[in-house]
């Protein structure tokens, strides 16, 4: 991290089955808000993928913390265009996806999941928040979180 930049780090959803037929494949997940930080990025860990998966992944935006009536976050300068992965395919275990939005336009910022062709038995998705300057945000950290920083001899 560069000296002055703060950083929240937040489960937004816990290691859990991604599943092609329930809620169509569907999953979005708790949101964060985003009031104070400059930018928000989302680690989606994909575990065990099941042979031919296939997964989007993409930013939504709320007014509401629990991400109600949420719309697809876009690209400023091309409104057309959205934060997102499509069809992102695999045939490997333990990918890291990465989505991220600099100063959204709703509050509360968080990512909807879809399967549609084979089930992901393990995906989590992690916040990471920052905010280089103006007013500091609280910075709780998750109990589960671990940070560790050094310099190597």
């Amino acid at each position: 991290m560069h000296a002055g930049v703060v950083r929240k780090v937040t489960e937004v959803r816990t290691t859990a089955l991604l599943d092609k037929d329930t809620g169509s494949g569907l999953s979005t997940t708790n949101g964060v808000d985003s009031k104070g930080f400059d930018y928000t990025e989302f680690d989606i860990n994909l575990g065990k993928i099941v042979s031919g998966a296939v997964c989007d992944a993409w930013v939504v935006e709320s007014n509401e913390s629990n991400l109600g009536n949420a719309t697809n976050a876009v690209n400023a300068q091309n409104t057309s265009q959205q934060i997102a992965v499509a069809q992102f395919g695999t045939t490997s275990n333990d990918v890291v996806l990465t989505l991220g939005i600099y100063r959204p336009t709703k509050r509360y910022v968080g990512v909807t999941l879809k399967t549609a062709t084979q089930n992901i038995t393990q995906v989590g998705v992690t916040a990471h928040q920052y905010v280089s300057a103006g007013v500091t945000p609280p910075t709780e950290v998750a109990a589960a979180y671990q940070y560790v920083s050094m310099r190597a001899s």
